[in-house]
């Protein structure tokens, strides 16, 4: 396995071994749990557990495209394109497809740049694959899905920055936090090679 696109080991849940499903949402599960305390009583647990999902920084050149995107629950926002993963897809087969979707574009290079642990923000179970997709060409038209509509723009690296940066907390806080470390932004720069 090329960890340059996927991961080279499994991820482990935080959702102990032997919870219960409670709830199975669309996108949610909801588990319990009885868990000993220090005084050897035990209190029920729960934990949220998501699909995970991607995010793709996608270049041509020194130009960067990302979504301004309204859905019917949110306001107009910027954001990275992406989505989330299918049941028997892959992190790197998302990615592809959310972009294809999305800005009618593929490309033939790509990298994993982070995978954010939601339980770190949200203490939800879940995994968002960060992906770079250099040289993208577009050979399609969107095919988005009933309460998406997305306009792909085309910046360069600091308007993307300040772009995302003006849509703080309505990204979440995954990316908030990203985005204000210094040494990310940085470091994505150079990964971009801008």
């Amino acid at each position: 396995m090329d960890s340059k696109y996927e991961l080279d080991y499994e991820i482990p849940s935080k959702i102990p071994k032997d919870a219960k499903l409670a709830f199975k949402g669309v996108v949610w599960e909801v588990y319990q749990w009885q868990q000993k305390m220090f005084d050897g009583t035990y209190e029920t647990f729960e934990g949220l557990k998501l699909q995970g999902g991607v995010k793709v920084i996608a270049t041509k050149g020194s130009k960067l495209f990302m979504s301004k995107e309204e859905t019917p629950a949110d306001s107009v926002r910027y954001t990275l394109l992406g989505g989330g993963i299918n049941s028997g897809e892959t992190p790197l087969e998302a990615a592809k497809r959310e972009l294809l979707e999305e800005s009618g574009m593929v490309s033939n290079n790509w990298e994993l740049v982070e995978v954010i642990d939601l339980f770190k923000y949200r203490r939800v179970d879940s995994y968002i694959y960060l992906f770079i997709a250099k040289e993208c060409e577009k050979v399609a038209g969107q095919k988005l899905d009933p309460g998406e509509r997305i306009n792909v723009e085309e910046v360069d690296f600091d308007q993307f920055i300040d772009k995302l940066k003006s849509s703080r907390g309505k990204l979440g806080s995954t990316v908030d936090g990203m985005l204000n470390d210094p040494e990310f932004v940085d470091g994505l720069r150079r990964k971009l090679e801008l």
